[in-house]
């Protein structure tokens, strides 16, 4: 005998976090959020669905973002011997000061040239 149960999609994305932890959990949300993407491109721009490119973008975007939140540098170089010494500055950004009003822009330097943005 079969039974079936309904499930919500509310219930059942509700408790991936109870289900998944960790990377898991990262890997899960990224990659639920370029399907969505993908989704709202067929949709409204008429994009080829290319599940390969969602697949890659969403390890991109996990990886960028474990190293853009790991909590200091000693836990992102741990188990890695083939990354350099050199421990990289890791540089956060911060509130402003309550009260004040702060903008953020990006800039970079290499080989003496400069770029910057919003």
């Amino acid at each position: 005998v079969l039974t079936h149960r309904t499930i919500t999609w509310e219930h059942y994305f509700g408790s991936l976090s109870t289900r998944l932890t960790g990377t898991s959990l990262q890997r899960t949300t990224f990659l639920l959020w370029q399907i969505w993407k993908a989704r709202n491109g067929v949709v409204f721009h008429a994009e080829p669905f290319q599940p390969l490119k969602c697949l890659i973008r969403a390890k991109s975007l996990t990886a960028q973002w474990r190293i853009r939140t790991c909590m200091s540098v000693d836990t992102f170089l741990q188990g890695h011997p083939s990354i350099p010494t050199k421990i990289p500055n890791f540089i956060r950004w911060e509130p402003p000061i309550p009260g004040r009003v702060k903008l953020n822009f990006d800039g970079s330097l290499q080989n003496g040239s400069a770029a910057g943005g919003y």
